[in-house]
């Protein structure tokens, strides 16, 4: 009997295969089906992200929206996302792993016209998940299981594999990823021979290159399960409650979005009657002549908008005034339609006004990146120094005492590297077969998203000196913070450059007294970030000057002017960084001109572990 259900559960998933595979040589002519959504959907979403792209503002905007992306993110939104011409998305009750209750699961099913852009999808959800097989259907589908406290222990059984998320690729061309395994499953089930009362409905919407779908019903049903929102004695009792007498007149509705020419949005609600419509319609109306109402408030936001980003006000007044006063809201029996837009030629200013902030905040976000992978870097050296009492060497020589090894490989376990570390061999040179593989391997918090370098090229490198916090002689022990007579927050450790040196190389920037300095940061950048031996990660000008060796050197004596070397706002210095702020500046408080004393003999306490948040 198994055998048999077995053998149904199959053919079921062959099926399901074949139909998708009949839809997506269909989906120029009819886009807008049921294949491939949950069965009674609370949401469900069919779009055309390629149409939509075809849009040149709107592509203007999705290439500026990759840039700001994570590096891990920039090849989906820029190879996949613009060849992907069917999406469909749906959302719904299902099982979950943690409750006795159902909750909204949604599934999405991507279809492309390349399959490479399928697989670089792919890889990027599938990544770090195991791949399980099922009866139920033929494709491996990769999957992780649910996390629930105390798993596995007598008082919290080990919950079923399939609660947890998974993604699958159907053919080619086509990857299903859902929620839960079990969501993902019945998606790809044959869909219900009855189609649902709003099925027809959606077929007139099968030429919108993006249509949304919203049973008012059943979410109506679901919020009433979880009872009233909290604070509804207050505003955000009073905004749920006028929400909530629309969305009481209307069983369902659909919201199509269309970008050929502009932006055109059309919005279409099922009343149970006639009379439900009309009082639909008569709410919307107060909504509207509210917003009317809100325009010369508006007016005066949009004049402070103008102060931050020149031009962005006057646009978004002049389009709210536009959208408020265009709404274009009719009802026939018990059906209320509902339309506004925004015209191509206001849509095409947007770019000169956005894309700058995006730039703006692209740099910003790159150089907070740098920053947090300096300040991880200098909190794994000061948790190397509590574990062996000192920094690690510039240089760590191997069991035989002579084959070099890289720093940045010696602290791989305290930047949570510890299964790469394990890999490398340190009884064979840093460039062995082996250990190459390892270089290939970079970890994200030895590569900034600024470089520009070779792609296992490091972004961070230590100053090398005969008196610095790192000595390149292969003989030179590490330093100890006791060592750091200058003051920790006057010494670097380390710098930002785009040095063309692999991360595995025992190679660094050697400081040689009386040679020019070498050039810091990144190309066209006018400053660069360092991190000094307090934890602390300061920005530096890049036109450095002889000052600048004075913080390379942990126990000369001089003194240093630190305001020399930092950028400049409108000319007007930056406020000097006030000693001793830092949690690990527990040695002298300032580089004094009368030399400081020689250390003491006796080996000092364990230092405390910084607390930098990386």
């Amino acid at each position: 009997m198994s055998t048999i259900r077995v053998g149904i559960a199959a053919t079921c998933g062959l099926i399901a295969a074949l139909l998708f595979l009949q839809g997506a040589t269909q989906a120029q002519t009819a886009p807008h089906d049921l294949r491939f959504i949950a069965d009674k959907p609370l949401v469900a979403v069919w779009s055309r992200p390629n149409q939509h792209l075809a849009n040149p503002v709107l592509a203007e905007l999705f290439k500026a929206l990759q840039d700001v992306a994570p590096p891990d993110a920039q090849a989906v939104i820029g190879t996949a996302i613009p060849k992907m011409d069917l999406m469909r998305l749906s959302l719904s009750m299902g099982r979950s792993p943690w409750s006795e209750k159902p909750i909204p699961q949604g599934v999405s099913v991507y279809h492309f016209t390349d399959p490479a852009a399928a697989t670089v999808l792919f890889n990027n959800i599938s990544k770090g998940l195991e791949a399980k097989t099922t009866p139920e259907f033929k494709s491996p589908i990769y999957t992780r299981k649910p996390y629930v406290p105390d798993a596995g222990s007598p008082a919290e059984p080990e919950k079923d594999w399939k609660l947890g998320m998974g993604v699958t690729q159907l053919n080619p061309q086509t990857i299903v990823q859902g929620e839960s395994v079990e969501k993902l499953l019945q998606v790809l089930a044959p869909a219900a021979a009855t189609p649902p009362a709003w099925s027809n409905d959606l077929a007139a919407l099968a030429n919108t290159q993006s249509t949304m779908f919203i049973d008012l019903v059943q979410i109506r049903s679901q919020l009433k399960e979880m009872g009233p929102p909290p604070g509804q004695g207050g505003v955000e009792g009073m905004i749920f409650n006028s929400v909530k007498s629309l969305w009481e007149q209307v069983d369902y509705a659909f919201v199509s979005i269309d970008t050929t020419n502009g932006i055109q949005i059309s919005a279409q609600a099922q009343s149970p009657s006639a009379e439900a419509a009309q009082r639909f319609k008569g709410a919307l109306e107060g909504l509207i002549g509210l917003g009317k109402g809100f325009l010369p408030t508006a007016k005066q936001m949009s004049a402070q908008l103008n102060q931050q980003t020149p031009g962005m006000g006057d646009l978004l007044y002049a389009e709210l005034e536009s959208l408020v006063n265009g709404i274009q809201i009719t009802q026939t029996g018990m059906q209320t339609k509902m339309t506004l837009g925004l015209k191509q030629e206001t849509l095409a200013r947007v770019p000169g006004l956005v894309l700058p902030a995006i730039k703006q905040a692209r740099q910003a976000a790159m150089a907070n990146v740098s920053r947090n992978n300096l300040k991880q870097i200098a909190l794994a050296l000061h948790n190397y120094h509590d574990t062996y009492r000192s920094l690690p060497p510039a240089i760590k020589l191997g069991k035989d005492g002579k084959t070099p090894h890289s720093w940045r490989v010696a602290i791989l376990p305290f930047i949570e590297e510890q299964a790469l570390y394990n890999q490398y061999k340190f009884d064979e040179p840093w460039d062995s077969e082996n250990n190459k593989k390892v270089a290939a391997t970079i970890p994200a918090v030895y590569r900034s998203p600024t470089a520009t370098n070779g792609n296992n090229c490091t972004s961070y490198v230590a100053l090398t000196h005969a008196d610095g916090i790192f000595n390149a002689t292969p003989s030179a022990k590490g330093t100890g913070i006791n060592q750091v007579t200058d003051g920790t927050s006057n010494t670097i450790a380390i710098v930002e450059a785009n040095a063309e040196i692999p991360w595995t190389k025992p190679e660094d920037i050697a400081i040689v007294d009386g040679q020019p300095l070498p050039q810091f940061g990144f190309p066209g950048a006018t400053t660069f970030n360092v991190a000094f031996c307090d934890g602390s990660v300061q920005q530096l000008t890049t036109k450095l000057t002889d000052e600048f060796r004075k913080l390379i050197t942990k126990s000369d004596g001089n003194v240093v002017d630190v305001e020399a070397l930092r950028p400049q706002d409108g000319g007007a210095p930056r406020p000097p960084r006030v000693l001793g702020d830092s949690p690990f500046d527990a040695t002298a408080p300032a580089k004094s001109a009368v030399p400081a004393p020689a250390p003491p003999v006796v080996v000092p306490p364990a230092i405390a572990p910084p607390r930098v948040n990386p």
